[in-house]
């Protein structure tokens, strides 16, 4: 748009063209603003007229086509551009009719050169009016623009109730248009509900002349509760000589439902970190997220013991509905599985477009968020795309505070674990230490009383008692710890290790397998030691007067064999066995059938292969031909180890 004190280009049409040159000299001598281009003919004035003629000025009588005639030609083009008729056929009827047309100006040609200073100040008042009102019109439909893009309803409004101004986010809050609003008064526009609120606020903000803020106002809507920040301001500068007040309205729905989730949020984790087992927390965040997301369809999976899968182990009713039973992921597989083993939020619009094995149902919009170390939690939608990042950040927020409840449970299980293990250590320490001190103490007073080798030989079998019940102490206190980054062993190398750091006498050990194993090596070679150790002490006849070397050869006729699962491995041996009615105990602290066994060799494997997400049971041996037997009878133990990650 030219500036309004920019050159003016006028278009001067008067069919002689001696009189069109001499006005257009004379117009650009007067102001160096003019710039006048010319036209002898109505004709060729209107192929001359376009976007850059700020005026036009014509003859009255042309041949063909009089100025008044090219007058309304042109206002139909240019309803608003300057059109001055110059004319030396003037007339009271003339003037009439150019008036009737819409002319801008009249003036009727004279002698002498002061007519065109007259019509050069009438053409540049013209133009200068002509421009300022389409500045103003331009600024009006800018400043509507620029209301009518914003978000938030706006609207002046009078002291008569009457709105002077309205937005379109504001007539379509009422389901009305701009022009329905603009004009109506408030009563006829508002409901009932709202108008006599909305009458008080904005009679207090005329007789007070203070805004008045309602940050809270509640509406029922089709699609749900609306939560409103209300603003009405004194305005008395909109128009002189009106008082109006401009009002603002915001809609804070979703800042509203979002403190409402977080206050949510707060009150489940509460929850969350008050449970007891991990399958509680699970089933706490499927509700929870119902309740705090407001996504129904939600599932939690947890890490398996051995850390292969993740296992599904709270579906809400809705999400099983939608998918159907959930199965298992593998880690870094399907869309749980990359999730947690890339420790990233995974989000997808439409899960249907995932190309994989797995059924999904009707889910479309899909969440998968890491609970940590622990697992993952999933959440579908029936819909495309409607999760934004609010839900992301939520979900987030939420599987973090999941991570931290789980991590809790299991610090309460390890705290719940080693209060055991004091416990069974103090028992150990008061009762099964305490007899071989006894026997010690009273044996060296007879020691000092007679001269008889054997009670020094009964102080030597209590000394070694000690000191085996010393060693299975650490060994129990040291093996319950949690394995957390196991390694893959050999299974045959720490087995022959194991055998040679155990006192076998003349046992035989038979490894049948290649396997390799994920374990802590250390803990493993413990739990083979303590295993053959059983196996030999438990298949020796030896009374418990025999020294260790005559023991040692009466243990000849054992032999251990230990071969591979699709889970793990076993120990067998071919010794007398395990009574049926007896298994069940041998894994307790204290639990012994051998002389000299401290009853806790047993128990240290159950808490080594507890402590690796293995376990551990025992049943008959293989079954062998009896001499003096018609039948079969079962003998020797066997242990099976189960749970462990095996490469072959």
């Amino acid at each position: 748009m030219r500036r309004w004190d920019g050159p003016i280009r006028v278009l001067h049409v008067d069919d002689e063209p001696d009189a069109a040159t001499l006005t257009a000299e004379y117009l650009e001598r007067e102001s160096d603003r003019f710039d006048v281009v010319t036209a002898t003919s109505p004709s060729e004035a209107l192929d001359r007229l376009n976007d850059e003629i700020d005026c036009v000025v014509s003859d009255q009588e042309m041949p063909g086509t009089t100025g008044i005639e090219l007058l309304e030609v042109v206002r139909d083009r240019f309803p608003e551009l300057p059109f001055v008729l110059f004319t030396g056929q003037g007339s009271e009827e003339v003037a009439s009719r150019a008036i009737s047309a819409g002319v801008t100006d009249y003036l009727q040609k004279e002698t002498g050169t002061d007519q065109y200073t007259i019509l050069a100040n009438r053409v540049t008042n013209a133009v200068d009016q002509y421009r300022a009102q389409r500045a103003v019109a331009d600024n009006q439909r800018r400043l509507r623009k620029v209301i009518d893009r914003i978000p938030h309803p706006v609207f002046v409004i009078d002291e008569d109730e009457y709105y002077r101004l309205s937005n379109e986010a504001h007539a379509a809050s009422h389901g009305l248009t701009v022009t329905d609003v603009e004009g109506s008064n408030a009563a006829d526009v508002l409901d009932e509900a709202f108008y006599e609120p909305f009458h008080e606020d904005l009679t207090a903000v005329f007789e007070s002349g203070e805004a008045v803020r309602k940050p809270e106002v509640v509406a029922e809507e089709p699609d749900g509760t609306h939560y409103y920040d209300s603003r009405i301001h004194p305005f008395d500068d909109y128009r002189p000589g009106t008082r109006a007040a401009l009002g603002v309205v915001v809609d804070v729905t979703e800042r509203k439902r979002r403190e409402q989730a977080l206050e949510r949020l707060h009150g489940v984790t509460r929850e969350l970190i008050g449970a007891g087992t991990k399958e509680e927390v699970a089933e706490l965040v499927v509700e929870g997220v119902s309740e705090t997301l407001g996504n129904s369809k939600a599932l939690v999976r947890l890490l398996s013991a051995d850390g292969s899968e993740l296992q599904p182990v709270a579906v809400s009713s809705e999400a099983r509905e939608m998918l159907g039973d959930r199965p298992a992921y593998e880690v870094g597989e399907g869309t749980a599985g990359a999730a947690f083993a890339d420790g990233e939020t995974l989000l997808i619009d439409d899960v249907q477009q995932v190309d994989d094995e797995y059924d999904r149902g009707d889910a479309r919009a899909s969440l998968y968020v890491p609970i940590g170390r622990h697992g993952t939690l999933s959440i579908g939608e029936t819909d495309v795309g409607v999760f934004d990042q609010w839900d992301v950040h939520l979900a987030e927020v939420f599987a973090a505070n999941a991570a931290v409840a789980l991590d809790l449970v299991e610090q309460a299980r390890e705290r719940e674990r080693q209060n055991e293990r004091l416990e069974e250590f103090a028992s150990i320490v008061s009762h099964d230490l305490r007899n071989p001190l006894n026997v010690l103490s009273v044996t060296l007073d007879l020691a000092e009383q007679e001269d008889d080798p054997e009670h020094l030989e009964r102080c030597r079998r209590s000394v070694e008692r000690m000191e085996r019940l010393i060693e299975d102490l650490l060994a129990l206190a040291r093996e319950g710890a949690v394995v957390t980054e196991p390694e893959p062993v050999a299974l045959d190398d720490v087995a022959a290790d194991s055998w040679n750091a155990v006192p076998t006498g003349g046992g035989k050990l038979r490894v049948e397998t290649d396997a390799v194993v994920h374990a802590d090596p250390d803990r493993l070679r413990q739990l083979l030691e303590n295993l053959f150790r059983n196996a030999v002490e438990h298949g020796s006849t030896s009374p418990d007067s025999q020294t260790r070397e005559e023991e040692a050869a009466d243990q000849g006729s054992v032999t251990v064999t230990v071969t591979a699962l699709e889970d793990g491995f076993v120990v067998e041996d071919d010794g007398p066995g395990i009574p049926p009615d007896e298994r069940e105990q041998v894994f307790e602290t204290g639990y012994s059938t051998a002389e000299r066994g401290t009853g806790l060799g047993l128990a240290i494997v159950d808490r080594i292969a507890e402590a690796q997400g293995w376990d551990v049971t025992i049943t008959g041996g293989t079954e062998t031909a009896d001499a003096d037997a018609a039948a079969k009878t079962d003998r020797g133990a066997r242990f099976e180890v189960r749970g462990v990650e095996i490469e072959r």
